[in-house]
């Protein structure tokens, strides 16, 4: 995470979005995550993850993997605001990885997700 600046500048992101390697993609929506760029992280995969098969190429990687992290850890903190869609994260998360969205406890009891 960047710490001490006034901006931080991407690359126009639609534009990024017809990336061709996954890798850049993911790591700039992990990049985005981090540094509290969550709308345009979640607006890259979802305009990216079909284009790349849902990141399969990249299904072992690290990188994906804190990735997915950081969008569970995003959709968990927004379940706290007033009139979120949890069913709609579930949905989204389940879509763009592939993956399953730890309902529930799961989420607390994962020490993955939450290691102290």
């Amino acid at each position: 995470m960047l710490q001490q600046t006034d901006a931080t500048w991407i690359k126009d992101p639609m534009k990024f979005s017809e990336e061709k390697n996954p890798i850049k993609i993911i790591k700039m929506i992990a990049f985005l995550f981090s540094n509290n760029a969550s709308d345009i992280a979640l607006w890259l995969l979802e305009n990216t993850y079909k284009k790349h098969k849902k990141f399969k190429s990249l299904k072992n990687s690290k990188v994906l993997r804190f990735t997915q992290i950081l969008c569970l850890k995003h959709f968990y903190n927004l379940k706290w605001i007033p009139n979120q869609k949890i069913k709609e994260h579930k949905f989204f998360y389940e879509k763009v990885f592939n993956s399953k969205y730890p309902e529930m406890n799961k989420f607390n009891e994962s020490l993955e997700l939450n290691p102290l």
